[in-house]
């Protein structure tokens, strides 16, 4: 992507949109100047779909996008047949101004940087950094998300002067005046809560977002547990073309998924896909994994090698994101629901998103590091859920506008689309409004999603997961563990101060002499997990490094 200067390049985003689009525009007093910058640095063949004043939209494809005399507007769940349309983002526009508005959840990716009087934003967040030369600061709180949650929260990405739009949120712009931001009451607020919704009710309601396939034959990303069975047992029942499962090793050493979805494919008649990753896949595909969620998230390089495959299918994809926190409370314990105080209440949901971290760890976090991401994140996550209405399900809500939004569902948007036509079923409205009138004591020990699962595929729903803690056998290769992979990890870290200060004297020295200490401290989840987060850090200062202006200023850094 070539940038308004020469001299100042980003790494060319090898992305097709072909099943969902790419947009990028402005709302407010916009210059010319300004929005050519953005469109060098955006797709080539953008169409423009709209130019006033006020507004000018730009889109890769004109069909995914819903158009009137007034409004465009799009969406990315594969639910636009259920009239979902609380999870659209759009641009309105009228004789007096403009406005720009992302969905009730925040799914839409949309990113934005206010340049005086004028809202530029993106799909993506590369062709932002274009408008005025770069000059941009790392956002180190962003940072302290990403050490300690996996995921940015709130408004936050890597870079302070880009922002995401959050839930419900608008832009509003009126002449005579500045851009306003809003916050509309989403859907899951506004809504009023009904009885409790039967299992039986429940699997209708989720099926009302699986279209009936007669002519493309429909898949299903099949892992281990409970949300993609489900999805793999209500399409069966609804397509007369009989859907194929994919699954793949989580490079976790247990290979779990394997072991559990053959079983499910059979019972349920399904054609079963495994793709194992070769010994190499972690640093072959690490880098364009990084790229493809803006490096916002280290957690999804394992699933790149199906990712490629099955972009090569072209079939519609089913993923079960959001239903083991909407059906089984992940994350939210009847204890931490039974918290009378709302901020201790989210204190509790922020430590269970944050204790794969490993915070408390010596041996990885020095005492400024943990400081630093312990107040920061805490204080992050408070700003993202402060907006949530005191209600039963608060919890369950603070982990879907969070994790769910920010950390995971990069990985069927980005990994896995926006080449493949990926379906998110369980994010249909309806599935959302009838999940929070289930009481989370009720859902949290797995009780209700296994009579839901029984009222869709019986035997499926019996068969071994990943949710019954059954005994493990000994934990074997992780391709992450590899030597190239270390190797390649360490020659990152090293090559930014920044990064090798996020680590422990011990694990810096492990870094720069390459030693078998090294391989040795890689064994364990929590230190692997800190070399991926630092050398996914200095592969970001590296790619952005010409923009940046805060190089070597990092508030971890020791003396």
């Amino acid at each position: 992507m070539a940038l308004a200067s020469p001299s100042m390049t980003i790494p060319k985003e090898v992305i097709e949109f072909r099943s969902k689009p790419f947009l990028c525009g402005a709302i407010g007093l916009w210059a010319e100047d300004a929005m050519r910058s953005v469109l060098r640095a955006s797709p080539s063949g953008l169409a423009r779909l709209h130019s006033s004043e006020d507004a000018v939209v730009f889109v890769t494809d004109p069909g995914m996008v819903r158009q009137s005399s007034n409004s465009l507007s799009w969406e990315l769940t594969g639910l636009r047949r259920t009239g979902a349309n609380a999870l659209s983002a759009s641009v309105t526009f009228d004789s007096g101004g403009a406005s720009l508005s992302t969905d009730s959840l925040g799914l839409t990716e949309v990113y934005y940087r206010q340049v005086g009087d004028a809202i530029f934003f993106a799909s993506r967040i590369a062709p932002l950094l274009a408008i005025g030369g770069g000059e941009l600061d790392t956002d180190w709180r962003a940072w302290a998300d990403i050490i300690g949650l996996g995921y940015p929260v709130a408004d936050r990405t890597p870079f302070l002067q880009i922002r995401r739009m959050t839930a419900g949120m608008t832009w509003c712009f009126r002449r005579g005046s500045g851009p306003v931001q809003q916050i509309a009451t989403p859907f899951w607020a506004a809504s009023e809560r009904g009885p409790e919704v039967s299992p039986s009710d429940m699997a209708s309601i989720v099926a009302t977002g699986i279209p009936r396939f007669f002519r493309r034959r429909p898949n299903v990303l099949l892992s281990g547990g409970w949300d993609s069975r489900m999805l793999a047992g209500l399409v069966c029942n609804r397509s007369t073309l009989r859907p194929e499962g994919w699954t793949t090793s989580p490079d976790d050493g247990w290979d779990e998924d394997i072991a559990f979805a053959g079983p499910v494919a059979s019972s349920l008649r399904m054609k079963h896909h495994v793709e194992i990753p070769p010994e190499d896949a972690f640093h072959r595909h690490a880098t364009t994994t990084r790229r493809r969620v803006q490096y916002q998230t280290w957690m999804h390089t394992w699933l790149s090698p199906l990712a490629r495959r099955l972009q090569a299918v072209g079939a519609p994809l089913f993923d079960g994101l959001a239903g083991d926190v909407l059906l089984k409370s992940l994350f939210v314990s009847a204890e931490t629901a039974s918290i009378s105080n709302r901020t201790e209440r989210m204190r509790s949901v922020w430590a269970s998103l944050s204790a794969g971290a490993g915070l408390g760890i010596d041996a990885v976090f020095t005492p400024e590091l943990r400081s630093f991401v312990t107040e920061t994140s805490w204080a992050n996550f408070g700003q993202a859920t402060d907006h949530i209405p005191d209600e039963p399900n608060d919890a369950t809500l603070a982990v879907l506008l969070t994790r769910t939004m920010r950390g995971i569902g990069s990985s069927p948007l980005w990994v896995f689309g926006p080449e493949n036509d990926v379906r998110l079923p369980f994010l249909n409205p309806a599935v959302i409004s009838a999940a929070l009138t289930i009481p989370i004591a009720y859902k949290a020990g797995g009780t209700y999603y296994r009579q839901v699962l029984a009222e869709v595929a019986a035997h499926a729903a019996s068969l071994p997961s990943t949710n019954d803690g059954l005994p493990r056998a000994e934990r074997g290769f992780r391709r992450q563990s590899s030597t190239a992979a270390l190797t390649w990890m360490a020659e990152l870290i090293a090559s930014s101060d920044d990064a090798l200060d996020l680590l422990t004297d011990r694990m810096q020295r492990a870094v720069l002499e390459g030693s078998a200490e090294l391989t040795r401290i890689s064994a364990y989840s929590t230190p692997i997990r800190m070399l991926q987060i630092a050398s996914m850090f200095a592969e970001w200062q590296r790619d952005y490094r010409v923009f940046l202006n805060d190089v070597g200023n990092a508030p971890w850094r020791r003396s």
